[in-house]
């Protein structure tokens, strides 16, 4: 950590820093503690804080913000930077507030250290047939010690040669027979069970890594076949947490808005764009070039091909996306050399002059951008849809030409992306791309203030309109249905927003398209403002939690598991995730599941890790817990009867 002390910065270890250190954090570094805002030394500042929070995209961090309450939920805490997140744009000053085990990261750990392991269903039902076969045996071999009472003079006599019963020959004969009654009771006990049950889970356990699950904890591998909730993180494991644009919005030389269709999920730049089912590039139409442009330039972010041969970013997820989103529709006039050859044109092409930085208040980044040598460019925007249309007073129509943007025009194209893609179906976070057609030098005064940033982005024209989302799996929806069809209640619990969650659960079937949330969605204001009551009921009902903080998880699957005779649901419940936020939940249930490329400590907390990262996995690995289980019973049958 970078930390002021004797008025000076100096580096020091994290683990050194106090409450009331002044401490620099800049893009790429980790925060080191749970900071609070004091000084902004960018227009912006943007955390990636998705391990704590579960948000899929970076959140922006304001200075000025003060919280209406010391309980509101993390995502809410616009001035807080959260120790061990990281920084993806912008720098700044903070004081630190906590650190240590006090911090929200702090915090898990803590809970981590003090949730108790669940035994396994078949842990508890062995002890339960222990407990009554130990019964049985016990009744059995009295009975059988007493009908022969009798008769232990006879076979006192018979033992010892006496002629008469006396109190020892009694005894003789006594002691005899209790000892065919300690017999029986030994060959009635299956001690072939250990062996038989630790053979079935050890062939499931092989059987279950041949299918990508791997399993930490033997007894797991039947869990999942008791399994009648799991409840599931959505970042990550019902979707892909890599930002992608589904949607590109133009307008025709008509006037009609162009709806184009964007295949493809991840950061690999493969994919159709699509108007009305059929392909459309760059070259097809003048306005989405421009897209593309808009998308490639006015961007500070990377994508990159791993050793693995996997797409990765660098920098923030939405403008991956964007520099994606390039590729798929490509340049009119590029090549197609190397991996991004849409990207490589458009550098090639122009060179950045001046970066306007994002803030808050206009909502919106541009970039100048020219030919080497030039002292004028071009500037290129994107933001908030409302509030970048509001500053355009023309329009690119899709052959070109440019249009004047009339107010009723304008108010036309907000309604539409409010209704069809800001919320209900989609949810799209949405970005308006626009120009600034007049040449503007790089050396006016207003480029330097960012109080003249909106002055410097006025008069624009509008060219496009992209829609972004993290999707969802595509194997999930199946997965989802066969839970439905198995009798398994799908459950997710994410700390994104609520409009968010509700999209991508319609998406994926855990609600009907038109089926009402009231009752089945909750939020994690809500939940705090619960009573035990109301939460046992919750519970029983509910398949979305939205806005969830960590602590919320692992209340929530411990109120799940809460035995029946103390008024709880009795459910045995499955847990997946894969952030640092999950551990906890992962660990207090039934059985937690983690992602292969989920952070070690889910891992660690988990009983099973999913080797691809894939929902159906889980599907898969029931149906084999449930295989086993039967298996099991039918082995502890046959031993009972052979003894």
């Amino acid at each position: 950590a970078k930390v002021l002390r004797n008025g000076q910065l100096s580096l020091v270890d994290a683990k050194e820093l106090v409450p009331g250190d002044v401490v620099e954090i800049a893009v790429g570094d980790k925060v080191p503690a749970d900071v609070r805002l004091v000084e902004m030394q960018s227009t912006a500042l943007k955390v990636e804080q998705a391990a704590l929070t579960g948000e899929a995209a970076s959140v922006n961090k304001n200075v000025t913000y003060v919280s209406d309450s010391p309980d509101q939920v993390l995502s809410q805490k616009e001035n807080i930077m959260f120790a061990a997140t990281d920084v993806v744009y912008g720098k700044c000053k903070g004081i630190v507030v906590k650190t240590g085990s006090a911090t929200e990261i702090g915090k898990i750990a803590k809970a981590l250290t003090e949730t108790e392991d669940q035994d396994s269903p078949l842990k508890e039902k062995l002890d339960q047939f222990g407990e009554l076969l130990t019964d049985v045996i016990k009744w059995i071999c009295l009975a059988c010690w007493l009908v022969n009472l009798p008769k232990c003079g006879a076979k006192g006599m018979a033992l010892t040669g006496a002629d008469t019963v006396t109190w020892q020959i009694w005894m003789k004969g006594a002691m005899h027979f209790f000892k065919i009654a300690v017999t029986l009771a030994v060959a009635a006990i299956p001690e072939g069970l250990p062996a038989v049950v630790t053979t079935c889970l050890a062939l499931g356990t092989r059987r279950m890594a041949a299918k990508n699950a791997l399993v930490r904890h033997l007894p797991a591998v039947e869990t999942l076949g008791c399994t009648s909730v799991i409840c599931s993180d959505k970042t990550g494991t019902l979707t892909t947490n890599q930002m992608s644009v589904q949607r590109v919005l133009l307008v025709d030389k008509d006037h009609k808005l162009i709806e184009i269709e964007v295949e493809g999920i991840t950061y690999e730049p493969k994919g159709r764009a699509l108007r009305k089912g059929s392909p459309v590039t760059s070259a097809d139409l003048s306005s989405l070039n421009e897209v593309s442009k808009v998308s490639a330039l006015c961007n500070q972010a990377d994508i990159v091909k791993n050793e693995a041969g996997v797409w990765e970013r660098i920098g923030e997820s939405t403008e991956a996306a964007l520099k994606v989103l390039a590729e798929k529709i490509g340049a009119a006039g590029q090549g197609s050399e190397g991996d991004t050859p849409a990207n490589d044109f458009w550098s090639a092409q122009h060179q950045r002059l001046a970066v306007l930085e994002f803030n808050r208040e206009r909502k919106s980044m541009s970039v100048l951008v020219g030919n080497k040598g030039d002292d004028k460019g071009t500037l290129l925007v994107k933001g908030a849809t409302e509030m970048v249309l509001q500053r355009c007073s023309k329009m690119r129509l899709a052959d070109g030409s440019t249009a004047p943007l009339t107010n009723d025009f304008r108010k036309e194209m907000i309604k539409f992306v409010e209704d069809n893609y800001a919320s209900g179906k989609l949810a799209l976070r949405c970005l308006a791309h626009a120009v600034l057609d007049k040449k503007l030098s790089v050396n006016d005064a207003r480029l330097s203030d960012p109080k003249k940033f909106e002055d410097v982005e006025s008069d624009l024209t509008f060219v496009g309109l992209t829609g972004i989302l993290d999707p969802p799996r595509e194997e999930v929806k199946g997965a989802i249905a066969a839970c439905k069809k198995a009798g398994i209640r799908v459950m997710v619990i994410t700390g994104d927003n609520p409009a968010t969650a509700e999209t991508i659960c319609r998406m994926i079937g855990v609600f009907d398209t038109e089926e009402s949330v009231e009752g089945k969605s909750y939020t994690g204001k809500d939940w705090i403002n619960m009573s035990m009551e109301q939460k046992r009921a919750a519970v029983r009902s509910a398949r979305l939690f939205s806005r969830t903080e960590p602590i919320h998880k692992k209340e929530i699957v411990d109120l799940l598991q809460e035995p029946e005779e103390q008024g709880g649901p009795g459910e045995t419940a499955a847990m997946t995730g894969d952030g640092v936020n999950d551990a906890p939940a992962l660990k207090a249930a039934s059985i937690g599941v983690a992602m292969g490329s989920g952070t070690s400590v889910a891992q660690g907390a988990a009983k099973m890790v999913l080797a691809d990262d894939n929902f159906i996995t889980i599907v898969n690995a029931v149906e084999e817990g449930r295989a086993i289980y039967a298996n099991t019973k039918a082995f502890i049958r046959y031993l009972i009867s052979s003894n």
